[in-house]
């Protein structure tokens, strides 16, 4: 498996997707202002210069260095749409079913212990 299909099935929810995309966005910003040795890994700049804890980025993203940070914010980012899109397109049949009124036949007297 390549690491891009690792890094996808690292990413199991939409909130995880999420925390690494916000993870990332904090590195982005510190690496345009301060830069960095772009073979550097990538998670050894986040948890020992900005002190940060690896939260939802994989182990996959082990392997990333700081010139993949782009690439791997494209990727997870691309990933969340592809999710959200597939969340949607769930959501819209879910709420084309119609549904029928439940009715239940309580025995005489049961509805008081309701």
């Amino acid at each position: 498996m390549d690491l891009t299909q690792q890094i996808r099935n690292e990413q199991r929810h939409l909130t995880e997707i999420n925390d690494s995309l916000a993870s990332l966005d904090i590195a982005i910003g510190f690496l345009v202002s301060v830069g960095g040795e772009s073979n550097r890994p990538l998670l050894e700049f986040i948890t020992d210069t900005l002190r940060m804890d690896r939260g939802s980025l994989g182990h996959a993203t082990g392997k990333c260095r700081l010139k993949h940070t782009k690439a791997l914010w494209l990727l997870l980012s691309h990933e969340r749409a592809r999710r959200m899109q597939a969340y949607q397109q769930v959501g819209l049949m879910l709420g084309s079913l119609e549904w029928e009124p439940c009715t239940l036949a309580l025995p005489i007297g049961s509805r008081e212990m309701l």
